[in-house]
């Protein structure tokens, strides 16, 4: 009797031990599972974070090679590349989508010239499209396509002229230049408007050292701002009324029609403040009232200008 009930209970412990070995076989399979789950969903999240970054680029129609790892952002505006070589590319926008420009070079097969192309100055947009496809704040990261004509002068619609394509998907990071917060923007008949191309031309017809500062965006308008330099010595601060008639202490707007491929230069009276005025660098505020000559209806109302603007005081 006491032989059956040890073999009984023996029975009941081995039973016992198999049915535990079974349930701690399930439990450590069911852990391994969801511990390699866990390992592949952060693997993926890994390859997200880590998208390689793509460039493209084309010369009618012929692949360009040049390769980028990541753009650069300066406060409103995202450029790649740059113009400062003779194998230069450079595209420039800002953060709503808004075209600036594109500089590249191209390199003639025959002889071997370099010779370098740039989008119209003029009312950009119409002669070259820009697509921002995603501006990731968050991640960093730009993606955008483009084409359209370049030219061998950007402000003579009839000079030499390449077609040009390509798209870039690439990380950016965030860059203070010596000269920080550049910018000139506006409200034009009320709607907003930030420049997002600039330069600079002198008055060669009065005296080289007024210094005139065109500030475009891709629309047809363009603001320009007039002021004196001579080696450093600057027009100073202070709040200064302006006419038309006036050579610098002034700004002024004007319209590009497309049709015509030529600038109306509205009459204009207002006031222009200089804040500060240093070595290469004018900052101040601009409101005023512009009057086409040639239609006293067509009135534009420019208020609440802001400009931090670079220039060159020797070119």
């Amino acid at each position: 009797m006491l032989f059956r009930l040890l073999t009984a209970n023996s029975d009941l412990i081995n039973n016992y031990k198999g049915d535990n070995m079974k349930i701690s076989n399930y439990i450590l399979c069911l852990f391994t599972i969801v511990i390699s789950s866990c390992s592949n969903n952060n693997n993926d999240s890994d390859q997200d974070t880590t998208q390689p970054a793509s460039f493209e680029f084309r010369i009618n129609g012929t692949a360009v090679d040049r390769t980028f790892t990541k753009a650069q952002k300066k406060a409103h505006t995202i450029h790649l590349g740059t113009d400062k070589n003779d194998t230069s590319f450079l595209i420039s926008f800002d953060e709503n989508g808004h075209f600036g420009k594109i500089v590249c070079t191209y390199t003639e097969p025959v002889g071997g010239q370099i010779k370098k192309f740039t989008s119209s100055t003029n009312a950009s947009s119409n002669y070259f499209n820009f697509q921002l496809l995603s501006f990731d704040q968050e991640n960093k990261r730009v993606k955008a396509s483009f084409n359209g004509n370049v030219y061998r002068d950007p402000q003579n619609l009839n000079s030499e002229t390449k077609f040009i394509d390509g798209s870039f998907d690439l990380p950016y990071e965030d860059y203070v230049p010596p000269v920080a917060n550049i910018i000139n923007e506006a409200t034009i008949n009320g709607s907003y408007w930030r420049a997002t191309n600039q330069y600079q031309t002198r008055d060669v017809n009065g005296d080289f050292h007024n210094i005139v500062l065109h500030s475009l965006s891709d629309d047809s308008f363009k603001i320009m701002i007039y002021f004196y330099d001579q080696l450093a010595n600057t027009t100073p601060p202070g709040t200064y009324s302006f006419s038309n008639s006036d050579l610098i202490k002034k700004v002024r707007i004007a319209k590009y029609n497309v049709s015509t491929a030529t600038y109306t230069f509205y009459n204009c009276t207002g006031t222009l403040t200089i804040t500060n005025a240093w070595d290469s660098c004018i900052q101040g505020t601009y409101s005023f009232t512009g009057v086409n000559p040639n239609d006293s209806s067509d009135i534009v109302t420019v208020e609440n200008g802001y400009f931090k603007l670079g220039y060159d005081p020797y070119n």
